[in-house]
């Protein structure tokens, strides 16, 4: 990061690359929406494929090659045992709340303009009320969720 003078928070390459692929499909209805004109500013390919680009391509590239080095890699379509013991074995119902969650996560993200661990992190290292509101209900949000997936089934 300090050779060329950027920061490790590629979370600008995701809505940048939406943005550009939406535009590539001619879908005029959707280059329209708030979303895509926010993020048009660094269409061109010298602004989707930067630093955070080839950041985000270097740890997923580097993961793989981590798990294959160690022997640690596999392909696994076991459905996990918390997930078995809570909803049963069905695979449809995990893609389909894997797919909604990530719908839900897609849209607060669009609704905070960001990513909210980034904002957080930085509110809140300033001690601003919104961050450390943020964080309090991340915190509490994550308590609850874990209540949920671990209480004892009956």
């Amino acid at each position: 990061a300090a050779l060329w003078n950027n920061y490790f928070a590629p979370v600008s390459v995701f809505p940048n690359l939406a943005a550009k692929l939406i535009q590539i499909s001619g879908w005029q209805f959707l280059n329209q929406l708030t979303f895509i004109t926010n993020n048009q500013h660094n269409n061109s390919p010298q602004g989707i494929f930067n630093f955070q680009t080839y950041f985000i391509i270097g740890i997923l590239l580097g993961a793989f090659l981590s798990a294959v080095l160690s022997g640690k890699f596999k392909l696994n379509s076991d459905v996990p045992e918390l997930f078995k013991l809570r909803f049963g074995e069905r695979r449809n119902l995990r893609f389909i709340l894997a797919v909604l969650g990530g719908i839900v996560m897609s849209i607060g993200a669009m609704i905070a303009s960001g990513c909210s661990i980034y904002y957080g992190i930085s509110a809140f290292a300033r001690f601003d009320a919104a961050g450390i509101i943020t964080f309090s209900t991340f915190y509490f949000g994550g308590i609850l969720v874990n209540w949920l997936i671990y209480r004892k089934v009956r």
